[in-house]
């Protein structure tokens, strides 16, 4: 298999792993009261795109039979090493829960969007700030 061919398999083995902070972005905040706390998202997306490249730089060093047999698309630790916290790529597991479960919430512009406002009877009440 080419280079092209690995790189794809290891894109599918980091999007399942990482399941929707795959494509995780900080949201959007709009200027509101109460706490906003804007240096989390940007700790939490820095240790998010570190992982990233320490998981691809790790799969990058496994030989093809490697990935197709010890990283399949399943969350059972004996057929995914990644989900395996005491295996040979355990410190990547550990990393891994942890930045799932640490994700930090979204309560930033919470019914602030166009669709609550317009919808909701406490949203019409809102002035128009979008």
């Amino acid at each position: 298999m080419s280079d092209v061919g690995k790189g794809k398999l290891i894109d599918g083995i980091v999007q399942f792993a990482l399941e929707d902070l795959f494509t995780w972005s900080e949201p959007l905040r709009f200027k509101n009261i109460g706490p906003a706390y804007p240096e989390e998202f940007r700790k939490y997306t820095e240790k998010l795109e570190t992982f990233k490249a320490d998981l691809r730089n790790y799969l990058q060093m496994q030989t093809l039979n490697e990935l197709q047999d010890e990283f399949q698309p399943t969350t059972t630790a004996d057929f995914n090493l990644l989900f395996d916290k005491f295996g040979q790529a355990g410190y990547l597991a550990v990393r891994l829960a942890r930045l799932k479960k640490d994700r930090p919430m979204d309560f930033v512009g919470a019914g602030r969007s166009k669709a609550l406002r317009s919808t909701s009877h406490i949203g019409a009440a809102w002035p128009n700030t979008l």
